[in-house]
């Protein structure tokens, strides 16, 4: 069944989903169907970011982090940066220029501070320094594609809610053993049909037996949708909250919170393999965790290193030119005097056979 065929089921039923034939698979291959439809996708990302201080104990004063952040269907993303970093003591700020690449083999950092990069890394995992990858507030959750954990992980369809004045889907995942043990925990999903099956509310949630309920200590929703593409919907705001949560924490803490503005989408723009590969600037240090080695990348476009490279492959081509010559002339000289100890032996014969 196809993503716009799902649509019209849903929406023409929308009190019974069991009775209209509609199943989680169908959901789950519809979400699929939305997400394949953005093969790349380039976003201008403003972050809102408070966590909590394990020294301090409290939530730090919010720090603001500017990023683009493009990635394709192929796992290959690209991210560029200013981060706001704040030190320990909450007091003192300082900024930091970041770009990233992974090209689907490996990934190529630079940071440095706001005026220049410093420093160079390079590794096969496909961690970009980003404060939260798009592709979580889109089609991802916890690195996985929604739509596949809507097919694959025993979920439920649980019925029609309200969200910010309009109709959504609400699904669940089965249950999955805690991080304590014997905790329980799922993961739930708001799936908005009219708007190209955006996902617009994921969390995970633990459950609490005293209270007897769900509770969402991991929360990703999305806000103020766009059609910015015919039939993609992209939120132009995103709020993220985190708590420190058990099953028997009856007044969890809250450890963290993002609030993401986003603006100058582009979808399916065609880009070249080379925008995700990054080329290390002049003088930075890199740490190349492949082949284990570190170095200093040298310029070899100025002044004197760039003449001594020039008047070098200028001698190597003369004496390349000069070596081709030498080995002509000899082979000219040995054949010709292989040519006149041959003349000189047939005289010699005719000489000896008069003789005789």
């Amino acid at each position: 069944m196809t993503g716009s065929l799902i649509l019209t089921t849903l929406l023409l039923s929308p009190g019974s989903l069991q009775d209209a034939g509609i199943s989680t698979a169908d959901l789950g291959k519809a979400v699929l169907d939305a997400e394949a439809a953005q093969k790349t996708v380039s976003v201008t990302c403003d972050y809102k970011i408070q966590s909590i201080s394990l020294t301090l104990l409290r939530l730090l004063t919010p720090v603001m982090d500017h990023g683009i952040c493009t990635f394709d269907l192929a796992g290959r993303c690209r991210y560029e940066g200013i981060n706001e970093l704040r030190d320990g003591s909450d007091k003192q700020t300082y900024q930091e220029l970041t770009i990233g690449t992974f090209d689907g083999r490996r990934m190529k950092v630079m940071t440095g501070d706001k005026h220049q990069y410093l420093q160079g890394k390079v590794s096969e995992k496909p961690a970009l320094p980003w404060p939260m990858d798009p592709r979580e507030y889109l089609f991802h959750f916890f690195g996985k594609q929604i739509g596949k954990m809507i097919e694959q992980e025993g979920s439920q369809i649980t019925g029609w809610v309200d969200w910010n004045g309009r109709k959504v889907i609400a699904v669940e995942t089965k249950t999955y053993p805690g991080p304590e043990g014997n905790d329980k925990t799922k993961v739930r999903f708001l799936v908005d049909l009219e708007r190209g099956f955006a996902v617009v509310r994921r969390t995970i949630a633990i459950y609490r037996p005293q209270p007897n309920d769900w509770f969402d200590y991991g929360v990703v929703e999305g806000y103020d949708y766009n059609e910015v593409a015919p039939g993609i919907w992209v939120p132009g705001l995103v709020k993220t909250v985190s708590y420190g949560a058990t099953s028997t924490d009856l007044n969890p803490t809250l450890i963290g919170r993002r609030e993401i503005k986003n603006s100058n989408w582009v979808i399916n723009a065609k880009l070249p393999d080379s925008y995700f590969d990054l080329e290390f600037k002049p003088g930075i240090l890199v740490t190349d965790e492949q082949s284990g080695k570190t170095y200093q990348v040298v310029n070899v476009n100025e002044g004197k290193i760039a003449t001594q490279v020039a008047e070098g492959i200028e001698i190597y081509q003369e004496q390349k030119a000069n070596s081709s010559r030498k080995a002509i002339i000899w082979a000219s000289v040995g054949v010709l005097g292989i040519a006149l100890l041959g003349l000189v032996g047939i005289v010699l014969r005719k000489r000896w056979s008069r003789v005789l």
